[in-house]
């Protein structure tokens, strides 16, 4: 990895920052006239640009037929923070889109932010192999801290390792006093599927179940079923609403750490962010921590 990721999960949106650049290079030319068949998915832009501290885009990105919907999220890191979620850097995104019988498309989207609204353009160009372009930020002019006002690069589409598989470590809940209790948790990226009450896709479920020790006030919980909302990836970020076994909700949502900007680093993957209990006899229990991928 390029620099440490620290995730310290924060319901409210902060302030986006951004870097500059040139003026965005020309989208990626297809190789053939065969769109890719295979847009549906959860994709990382990994930027290609070499900047040292580039913006991070990932999204759920849904092909229904002649039209794409994207939902994702935005990040930029300034020098050795990255994805600092208590510091200004990440909004979320969404995306819509037609997809040509080439299968070029261009996603643009008025990214409202604390300060000012930034814009945010995707031009990208999809073959048999896969689909990449080029992306631009701009209107940001207000927004200096990590010191320019807009930036543009070029990027590969990667896809994102599904979010499968056991995670283990311990958690920091503040409580009185602040205690460390020990978090488990089996998870299934299921395949994307249509949020109930609409036909095209726009979800990336996540079931499973934890346990937990150490609290007294449960042991395990389940994630709802995969025709539930609650529970899904959108890009890098995660959301896990787990129904525990007094009763209580926990909810758990972040970052998946699995890499750096430009691409994925085997045996990095980790889960960090923010946990928060709902309802039962720990109502209001709140902390932080990372559970690294077994």
């Amino acid at each position: 990895m390029s620099s440490l990721r620290i995730f310290l999960f924060a319901p409210l949106l902060s302030l986006l920052f951004l870097a500059s650049c040139a003026v965005p290079p020309a989208p990626l030319a297809s190789s053939t006239s065969t769109p890719y068949t295979g847009l549906t998915g959860n994709w990382l832009l990994a930027d290609t640009t070499g900047t040292d501290y580039p913006p991070v885009i990932s999204m759920a990105l849904f092909d229904n037929g002649s039209a794409l919907t994207a939902r994702g999220n935005l990040s930029v890191e300034c020098g050795y923070f990255t994805h600092a979620l208590i510091g200004p850097v990440t909004v979320p995104l969404a995306l819509e889109s037609s997809l040509a019988a080439d299968g070029s498309f261009t996603m643009s989207e008025a990214v409202p932010t604390i300060a000012g609204t930034i814009q945010l353009t995707i031009q990208a160009t999809s073959n048999a192999s896969g689909w990449g372009g080029t992306y631009a930020i701009a209107g940001a002019s207000n927004l200096q801290t990590c010191g320019i006002a807009s930036y543009s690069g070029t990027f590969t589409a990667q896809q994102i390792p599904p979010i499968t598989g056991t995670y283990t470590g311990n958690i920091s809940l503040y409580t009185n006093p602040a205690s460390v209790y020990g978090f488990t948790l089996n998870l299934t990226q299921e395949a994307p599927a249509a949020i109930p009450g609409s036909s095209a896709l726009s979800n990336i479920p996540v079931t499973g179940t934890a346990s937990v020790q150490g609290i007294s006030c449960f042991t395990q919980g389940t994630l709802p079923a995969a025709s539930s909302v609650l529970s899904n990836v959108t890009g890098e970020q995660y959301v896990l609403n787990f129904t525990m076994n007094d009763g209580s909700t926990l909810l758990m949502q972040g970052f998946v750490q699995q890499g750096s900007p430009s691409g994925y680093v085997a045996g990095s993957t980790m889960l960090g962010g923010s946990f928060t209990v709902v309802g039962g006899n720990c109502d209001g229990m709140y902390g932080w921590g990372y559970l690294p991928l077994q």
